[in-house]
C-alpha cells in the first residue's frame, strides 16, 4: 500500500505543475477581448483623428503645474499621485480610478525612455491628436487589454493609459497642456 502512494505522489504532482502552467500561460497571453475592434493595418501618419471634446460640466479638474498638464475626469473618480527624483527616467505618474476595470494612469517620462511593449502584442495602431499635439495611441495585449497613448511634449513623454477605449477618449478630449 506504501509502495503503491508513492508512486502516484510523482504523476500527481506533474499533473497540478501543468495544470498551474497552463493556468499561467492563458493568463498571461490573452487572447484580443472585445474591448479592441479588429486589428487593422497601421494607419499613416495622414490619417489624424481628432478627440472630440465632451461634455463634462460635473467632471473634476486635475492640474499638475510642475509637469504642465490639465485634465477632467468623472466625479466618482479618486486621484492618486507618486513624483519621483529628477535623476529618474520616469518624473510623475497619476491614476485616475473608479474601480479595477474602470481606470486611467498618466506617467511623465524624461527623454523619452519608456517601457517598450513588444511588437507581436500590438493589436493597431493610430495616430491621433491630444488637443495640438500629434500622439500615437497603441492597442496591445502586453499585460492584458491596453490602450496607451504617447504623447511627445517639450523634451518629455507623457504616456495615458487605460483599458477601457471611450473612457480614455473622453478623458483625452479634455487633456491641456499649461503654457510656460
Amino acid at each position: 500500500m506504501i509502495r503503491g502512494s508513492r508512486g502516484f505522489a510523482p504523476v500527481l504532482i506533474l499533473i497540478v505543475l501543468g495544470i498551474i502552467g497552463v493556468a499561467a500561460y492563458l493568463m498571461l497571453n490573452p487572447k484580443p477581448s472585445s474591448l479592441y475592434p479588429s486589428p487593422t493595418p497601421t494607419q499613416t501618419p495622414d490619417s489624424t483623428a481628432n478627440l472630440s471634446r465632451v461634455e463634462s460640466k460635473d467632471w473634476k479638474t486635475y492640474r499638475n503645474t510642475s509637469q504642465k498638464y490639465t485634465l477632467e475626469y468623472p466625479p466618482s473618480w479618486e486621484v492618486s499621485e507618486e513624483s519621483y527624483s529628477e535623476s529618474s527616467y520616469i518624473l510623475h505618474s497619476s491614476l485616475f480610478k473608479e474601480n479595477r476595470k474602470n481606470q486611467l494612469t498618466v506617467e511623465v517620462y524624461s527623454k523619452f525612455l519608456i517601457p517598450a511593449v513588444p511588437e507581436d502584442k500590438i493589436l493597431r495602431t493610430e495616430e491621433i491628436a491630444v488637443g495640438d499635439v500629434s500622439a500615437t495611441k497603441n492597442w496591445h495585449n502586453s499585460f492584458g487589454p491596453t490602450i496607451e497613448v504617447l504623447i511627445p511634449f517639450q523634451g518629455k513623454l507623457y504616456r495615458v493609459t487605460a483599458v477601457n477605449d471611450e473612457t480614455l477618449d473622453q478623458i483625452l478630449s479634455t487633456f491641456k497642456f499649461l503654457e510656460e
